[in-house]
């Protein structure tokens, strides 16, 4: 473990400890909640930076259910003291035992209890989904993009800004450019990204919300050697009118993606004309790209792997929507890879979404794929960052009271269907 590593969480557990003795003395002061949220918010960011997945996931969950005891969410008469002292050990001891290098075990249990407390998640206003890319909208979780939402309803601009910070200075100079951003907007979350020099440098990606332009930004965070990697356009700026623009739209882009990526893909389409809403085309070009996009990515093997395992090196991606009864049936189906339902599962244990003892039924095994935060692609390519989360699919197909169902043959291919109601 290098040195910064030891750094953080030695700084980690100070504060930690520090909130736990005040909590003591003056448990559930609005200034308590709003400091012990902060620092909650900085170890889950910075937990992600260094793979200390169990800490972060933790952190985030605390921080859930803070966020929830602000927000006057949980009833008064729930023993949330007793939460709160718990999940003071329980953080304590993650870091500890990161910092001694011991084994790690998720606190299934205190996460259970913590769930069973919090309301349930309703979806985010989804103003600024058609405003942004899904591999970048995967990153945020619901917290986020309500924040994200608010801000761009007041009219700001969103921008995603990439920077580098060499480690022996990452703490002051990262300070420094939030501090930066903070003055001119307002940052709404961190993310990093893989780099080629991990010992000597951290990437990151800010999501940040301003109401100044892009040469102003530009202007701006020169000084921190950051750049724009993306801005937010006008949401009535290049979004499809039918549904015929919509096919046109995913099969450039799947040429595109296919190309960059180095992959020999076919798209056969089958297309009925079905009149629906404006709002229904809009959402199924964006569910569409992101089904798309992950089919090329994650699917679809290099052209090597396809020879060598005896698969036409020239893969097939077919893209197909029609009329049912009362619904509309949208189908992407690929001859890729397929989905390993025991590689779901094992990877779910081992993040500590399920029970190690927990079984599953099919059906519900593929369920775990659209859990915020899953990835069965462990590997990173440049297109995606991190892989692009099928739990943003899912909450723009529920939102619009639709379903999403996959099937799968392993080795041979995916179709994921998306169904929505004819309105």
């Amino acid at each position: 473990m290098g040195e910064l590593q030891q750094e953080f969480l030695k700084q980690s557990i100070f504060n930690l400890e520090t909130l736990q003795r005040e909590f003591a003395e003056n448990p559930l002061s609005e200034d308590f909640l709003r400091r012990f949220f902060r620092i909650l918010h900085t170890i889950k960011g910075t937990s992600n930076t260094f793979n200390f997945f169990y800490l972060a996931k933790l952190a985030h969950e605390v921080e859930d259910f803070v966020q929830a005891v602000q927000n006057k969410q949980i009833p008064p008469e729930q023993n949330m003291k007793s939460v709160f002292q718990e999940g003071f050990v329980r953080l304590l001891e993650t870091a500890q035992n990161y910092l001694e290098g011991k084994e790690i075990a998720f606190a299934m249990e205190y996460s259970n209890e913590i769930r069973n407390l919090l309301p349930a998640k309703s979806k985010s206003n989804d103003l600024f989904i058609f405003q942004i890319p899904p591999h970048i909208l995967s990153k945020l979780s619901i917290t986020e993009k309500d924040a994200l939402n608010l801000a761009i309803q007041k009219g700001n601009f969103f921008y995603l800004l990439k920077v580098s910070f060499a480690l022996q200075t990452f703490y002051e100079d990262f300070k420094s450019y939030k501090e930066t951003l903070n003055l001119n907007g307002e940052v709404i979350a961190v993310a990093s990204t893989p780099n080629n020099n991990p010992t000597e440098e951290v990437n990151f990606l800010t999501f940040f919300v301003s109401n100044l332009g892009k040469a102003e930004i530009e202007k701006l965070i020169s000084l921190h050697s950051a750049q724009i990697d993306f801005e937010n356009e006008s949401p009535k700026k290049n979004l499809p009118e039918n549904l015929g623009e919509v096919l046109i739209n995913l099969v450039n882009y799947g040429k595109k993606t296919a190309q960059f990526l180095n992959k020999t893909i076919t798209f056969e389409t089958n297309f009925a004309e079905v009149q629906i809403p404006t709002k229904q085309i809009i959402l199924l070009n964006e569910v569409a790209s992101h089904l798309l996009h992950n089919a090329i990515d994650h699917a679809i093997e290099p052209l090597e792997e396809r020879i060598l395992i005896g698969k036409n090196p020239i893969a097939k991606i077919k893209i197909s929507l029609e009329k049912l009864e009362s619904e509309i049936l949208f189908e992407i189906e690929d001859d890729g890879s397929g989905i390993d339902i025991e590689k779901i599962i094992a990877i779910a244990k081992e993040k500590g979404l399920v029970s190690d003892d927990e079984k599953f039924t099919e059906k519900e095994a593929f369920e775990l794929i659209f859990s915020q935060g899953f990835s069965t692609n462990k590997t990173v390519s440049e297109i995606s960052g991190r892989g692009v989360g099928l739990d943003a699919v899912k909450d723009l197909v529920e939102k619009s009271n639709g379903r999403i169902e996959v099937k799968t043959k392993d080795g041979f291919g995916s179709t994921f269907s998306v169904y929505l109601p004819q309105i």
